[in-house]
């Protein structure tokens, strides 16, 4: 392969090549023998009935960078830095590594609208990257409201699970980027797969917004 070839990438590459050469138009026609019809994946479904779940909640749909900092994914939100898929060559200090979360987007997205009229209501469902650099697609919410509270924040989490038919049960836990006491964590099947609950004040200060949030985020692979 010469050197200047950089756009052949694999073996069909060259066949592509060889195609071309020969001539497409003396190829000859042949209609398949079996016949195939496609259908969404399982999850690709359960993942829209999310989005139309959080919909009908009122909220509306986001869709952010799926590039963040360490700084929006763990200091602000009072996490200890995990490992994360870093870019080798960022051209800036806003965008150096691929996501974990989603709940920064939308702290961002609200930071950026925060002279617009309250309440306000986002949620995200996307893609973010794991530990073992793999994807998983999670969703989030974020409520910014004066009367914003841990019942609601809860009857939210539970009316959402509902619509998507998962039987989940809540545990007391302790996450940096929310009250102590206002948090709790959600597991389905035995398994942790998010947390929801009112965010910290520092949290809040953090991301320099004036009122106070509820959040949640969920696992929606696990």
């Amino acid at each position: 392969i010469p050197p200047w070839r950089a756009d052949i990438l694999h073996e069909i590459d060259i066949v592509e090549d060889v195609a071309i050469g020969y001539g497409f138009d003396r190829f000859k026609e042949d209609i398949p023998k079996a016949l195939t019809y496609g259908k969404p994946l399982g999850r690709y479904e359960q993942y829209e009935k999310a989005r139309i779940s959080m919909i009908g909640l009122g909220f509306n749909e986001v869709t952010t960078l799926a590039l963040s900092n360490k700084e929006d994914e763990f200091a602000k939100l009072g996490m200890r830095e995990k490992k994360v898929v870093e870019i080798e060559n960022p051209i800036s200090e806003e965008y150096t590594c691929l996501r974990v979360h989603l709940l920064p987007s939308l702290l961002k997205i609200c930071r950026e609208n925060r002279h617009h009229p309250l309440p306000q209501k986002i949620f995200e469902v996307n893609h973010v990257i794991n530990d073992d650099a793999k994807n998983e697609m999670h969703v989030a919410a974020l409520l910014v409201d004066a009367k914003a509270n841990f019942t609601a924040c809860r009857s939210i989490v539970e009316g959402f699970t509902k619509d998507l038919g998962m039987e989940i049960s809540l545990e007391r836990e302790n996450h940096p980027a929310f009250i102590q006491g206002r948090c709790a964590a959600m597991l389905c099947g035995g398994k942790k797969i998010g947390v929801f609950g009112e965010l910290h004040p520092s949290t809040i200060l953090a991301f320099e917004l004036e009122h106070p949030a509820i959040a949640f985020e969920i696992n929606l692979d696990r």
